[in-house]
């Protein structure tokens, strides 16, 4: 019991020190971390926008917002150190924005140097949000359909791999 309460504590004080940092750097526009977004630098203990990655990244969103998937963002920018999570991350990422989500989901706002603007952000984000209930919804049954079942028997009688046979249906 006594250990359980002195990580509660230790729990306790984290996190006050954590509340702390954040009320600090709104109040004083100071850094709360030395870890910190790959768009930011620390110049004297406040953050200071990258332009070039800003730049970037507000044209990764203008891309998503046209249309592009993120595969195509990520070949567009060439870099072998962006990948696909890496844009989709982006796009949900409320620190573009100057916000600080806490632990607890609370939105602090004014934490971090803006550097996109709402439409920008909000577009992309319904965007990804219908993309991840399309992802989500459940796949047709296409054993139903008995032209189907007659041809994917037809194709493995014809010594098709499942992998051949998919791609051949009409609905993939």
């Amino acid at each position: 019991m006594r250990s359980h309460n002195e990580s509660l504590m230790k729990s306790v004080r984290a996190k006050a020190a954590w509340d702390r940092k954040i009320i600090e750097a709104v109040q004083n526009g100071t850094m709360i971390s030395s870890k910190m977004p790959m768009w930011l630098k620390n110049f004297d203990n406040r953050y200071q926008v990258i332009q070039e990655k800003a730049d970037l990244i507000i044209r990764c969103l203008e891309w998503y917002r046209d249309g592009l998937t993120t595969g195509e963002i990520v070949k567009r920018i060439g870099d072998p150190n962006w990948q696909m999570v890496t844009v989709s991350r982006l796009v949900r990422d409320r620190r573009l924005l100057g916000d600080h989500k806490c632990y607890h989901d609370e939105i602090i706002y004014n934490v971090y140097p803006r550097v996109i603007d709402d439409d920008l952000f909000l577009t992309a984000n319904c965007m990804i949000d219908r993309v991840m209930l399309e992802k989500k919804k459940p796949a047709e049954d296409l054993l139903l359909e008995s032209d189907v079942v007659q041809k994917v028997f037809q194709l493995y009688e014809s010594g098709f791999s499942s992998d051949a046979i998919v791609k051949r249906l009409p609905k993939g």
